[in-house]
């Protein structure tokens, strides 16, 4: 081969039928515009910065709603424990006015002239003349104290 054959008409004319037959032929496809780093899913006419940005803001609204959700869930839980707070708080005030209404009731129920006018009266006991008092120590020996007079109700 010479150097003219390479250069010359018939080398570009066999060149151009070469790539003739050899190139596929292509229908006519829909052109996509298609942005560096973001794939298919870029828009055409947005920077992938603003589109960073827009996703990062969509991340803080959903952790902000987030937040203010937990925040009223405290809010709604504090709530309900004062209220339990209140009402256990008024249940023992109550309760504490009752025992001090009893304590009362057992200092005038166990009124030794009281149990002696009520014996008399209701059941019809007569007072003893004489009673003995047996004193019982914490060593267990048992000892009689001395007999004495019982007093007359008063009335």
């Amino acid at each position: 081969m010479s150097m003219a054959y390479m250069h010359g008409n018939l080398a570009e004319r066999l060149d151009s039928e070469v790539d003739v037959r050899q190139r596929p032929r292509y229908q006519a496809a829909p052109r996509l515009d298609v942005i560096n780093g973001r794939g298919r899913d870029a828009k055409a006419g947005v920077a992938p910065v603003v589109l960073t940005a827009i996703s990062s803001a969509k991340v803080i609204g959903v952790a902000l709603v987030a937040c203010c959700l937990v925040a009223l869930s405290l809010m709604g839980v504090t709530r309900l424990v004062q209220e339990q707070d209140r009402s256990v708080t008024s249940a023992i005030s109550s309760e504490q006015s009752s025992a001090r209404q009893l304590e009362v009731q057992l200092a005038v129920n166990e009124d030794s002239s009281r149990i002696i006018g009520l014996s008399t009266q209701l059941y019809g006991m007569v007072p003893a003349d004489s009673s003995t008092i047996i004193e019982v120590p914490t060593d267990g020996a048992v000892t009689t104290a001395a007999t004495t007079q019982a007093e007359e109700p008063a009335e």
